[in-house]
């Protein structure tokens, strides 16, 4: 919950709902929530089938590192913190200790990901979480209803 109040996403609710707030970490990240939401499936689902869920798993594993990498450096902390995180249970409680409860603020103004020009880039937009400077945003819809270009009521 701290850590999004330190990004500046609105709604302390939004980091307690199980799934969404992965979600939403992978958008800080500035990764698509919708690639993690569909390899964290794909590897649940296929984890049975002896070499392919193994190999979605260390997908899907990739695809965190890389998230929690670029939030890392969102709050000015290098990759050996990351180290941290990869310490099953206990490590990734410190790692996000250290960022939620930490002096480093948020700074999304770093370079842009490698993979900012690919598939895997944040393009999404949802209310209240902050969009990442540089990020490609389709212009909202108006509010309300208009009419028509090119339509004349009748008289």
């Amino acid at each position: 919950m701290k850590i999004f109040e330190k990004a500046g996403v609105e709604g302390k609710w939004r980091a307690w709902v199980p799934v969404y707030n992965a979600l939403i970490l992978a958008k800080l990240g500035d990764f698509s929530p919708w690639v993690y939401l569909g390899v964290a499936v794909a590897s649940g689902v296929l984890t049975n089938i002896p070499v392919i869920g193994w190999l979605l798993g260390l997908v899907g594993l990739a695809a965190a590192v890389l998230i929690g990498y670029r939030v890392g450096l969102k709050f000015g902390l290098d990759w050996p913190y990351l180290l941290l995180w990869l310490i099953p249970g206990l490590g990734t409680l410190i790692w996000l200790g250290i960022l939620a409860f930490g002096s480093a603020s948020w700074n999304p103004n770093i370079p842009p990901a490698p993979w900012a020009n690919s598939f895997l880039a944040d393009k999404t937009v949802w209310n209240g979480v902050p969009v990442q400077p540089g990020q490609q945003v389709a212009p909202a819809p108006a509010a309300g209803y208009g009419a028509p270009a090119g339509y004349a009521p009748p008289a």
